[in-house]
């Protein structure tokens, strides 16, 4: 997927090199024969249409109602891509160690995080941190939440009869619960900083264009020393993620020392993920330098795909009136009752959450590469795992699979046949040996938040704007003017 880091001097100096190799030592495919869309360009293929729509999947499940769950898709200068929404298919290329993360992903990897990231991690490290129970940071995040309510009145109280953008809100509680949660109290002066700096890193993603299409197409193909090298070039865009990378390798060292020096003097700790990696808790050999690694990891992937996912929650709820009271009513009868709120009791907030998380997955399409030659596919095969178009396949969640319709989770007719994947038999946190570290922490996450805002504001269509999905990276929120954002009118529960 697209990386999003424009510079016209990568196109210049080293498209034709790669254009040279590619073309010279490319293979015939094996999918050339698979049917597919009409390419409308040998410079971009089909590449625009896929990842520039006017509308996220405008193009995507077109083509998947014509050509089914597996089809020929072409790329810049000619590549012959295979797209995938098989249940069967996507299940064994995830699953298996000849498909690997594409060129793509580990040059915005590089860019962004340390080389012992857990983000390209596998196997048993993979799994020891993302089977950490995440229940007792439930609090942590009932705080985060509250916040945003107490923020959002004051909007409210300022513009009462204007559309309000709640993304910010949205962002800010996320990033409270995974800092607090991962980091403890440490360090929140250098993490707001990041934060500042990774937003504009964000921004990238919805500037996304043709150049940075071919960027990318290009930059898969260069060696990996001469990317390293183009990454060096003084832009913007490569300035903006070299100070991402600083800040995180700053937070990382400090609160790690902190920690360390509280351990070592016998003080009460905390229960966060780095005190728990740090003494040895989650039974990981993890160096202090290991430890200090996840840490852009865990800020960048934990803030805004959530923020994200929340925000196409409340824009469905505004366009589910009915939904929306119903949800409210078994909120209120929970907070209500004399045991609490117990989330796992809550059978229409955990459907919409599963139907948000069916229809809105945050990484709408995965790239994977054969690594060898395989059966049909060859050394060198690019393969986009089209998770949006999974979740929407007609022979699997039915003919309403395009209509959002949390119901069918209550009514025990989600889906039939073999569906995959590590919650309710979604792809939305992939699945196999990279499942989503956050996945947990992610749904708990949004009950509590959905039930605080659920239970005290009342969300509507916004008057004078309308929110947009724009597919690039990760599913963005944006207004009409193409600007990340969640505009909606807010009326307060009384």
């Amino acid at each position: 997927m697209p990386s999003h880091i424009p510079t016209s001097l990568l196109l210049a100096g080293a498209s034709a090199a790669a254009l040279i190799v590619t073309l010279a030592f490319r293979r015939p495919s094996t999918v050339r024969n698979i049917e597919g869309p009409p390419s409308p360009s040998w410079l971009f293929g089909s590449m625009i249409q896929l990842f520039i729509p006017a509308q996220h999947g405008d193009h995507e499940f077109q083509w998947q109602k014509a050509y089914g769950a597996a089809y020929r898709l072409k790329g810049c200068f000619g590549e012959d891509r295979l797209m995938l929404s098989d249940p069967a298919a996507m299940q064994f290329i995830i699953n298996n160690s000849k498909f690997e993360h594409s060129p793509v992903f580990h040059n915005l990897t590089k860019l962004l995080s340390d080389k012992r990231s857990l983000s390209v991690a596998k196997g048993d490290r993979h799994k020891r941190l993302r089977a950490t129970s995440v229940r007792h940071y439930q609090p942590l995040m009932q705080k985060a939440a509250e916040g945003m309510s107490r923020t959002l009145e004051n909007a409210m109280s300022t513009s009462p009869s204007q559309d309000i953008n709640i993304y910010p809100m949205l962002a800010t509680a996320s990033l409270s619960s995974i800092s607090e949660a991962v980091f403890g109290g440490a360090s929140q002066d250098l993490i707001q900083e990041f934060v500042r700096t990774n937003t504009r890193a964000a921004s990238l993603s919805t500037g996304l264009n043709g150049t940075i299409v071919l960027i990318d197409a290009v930059g898969s193909h260069l060696p990996e020393w001469v990317w390293d090298i183009v990454t060096l070039l003084p832009t913007a865009a490569f300035n903006i993620l070299r100070r991402v990378k600083h800040l995180a390798r700053r937070i990382g060292k400090r609160v790690v020392r902190e920690k360390m020096d509280a351990i070592s003097q016998g003080l009460e700790m905390e229960n966060d993920v780095f005190t728990r990696l740090l003494s040895g808790k989650m039974n990981m050999t993890l160096t202090d330098e290991d430890v200090a690694a996840q840490t852009s990891l865990f800020l960048i992937a934990g803030q805004e795909p959530a923020a994200h996912t929340m925000a196409f929650g409340i824009y469905e709820l505004s366009r589910n009136p009915d939904f929306q009271d119903s949800l409210r009513r078994e909120i209120h009868s929970a907070r209500g009752s004399d045991a609490g709120v117990v989330y796992g009791d809550m059978p229409l907030l955990n459907a919409f959450i599963k139907e948000i998380l069916r229809m809105y997955p945050i990484g709408p399409l995965i790239e994977r590469v054969a690594t060898e030659d395989t059966i049909p596919i060859q050394k060198g095969q690019v393969i986009n795992l089209a998770i949006a178009s999974y979740q929407r396949l007609e022979s699997l969640w039915g003919i309403d699979a395009g209509e959002f319709k949390p119901l069918r989770w209550v009514e025990g007719s989600a889906y039939r046949g073999e569906a995959i994947g590590p919650y309710a038999n979604l792809l939305t946190f992939l699945g196999g040996p990279r499942t989503c570290l956050g996945c947990e922490f992610n749904i708990l996450e949004m009950q509590v938040v959905f039930c605080e805002l659920v239970a005290n504001f009342s969300f509507t269509l916004a008057e004078h704007d309308f929110l947009r999905l724009r597919g690039s990276t990760i599913l963005t929120p944006t207004n009409s003017a193409g600007q990340k954002g969640a505009p909606f009118r807010v009326t307060q529960i009384v």
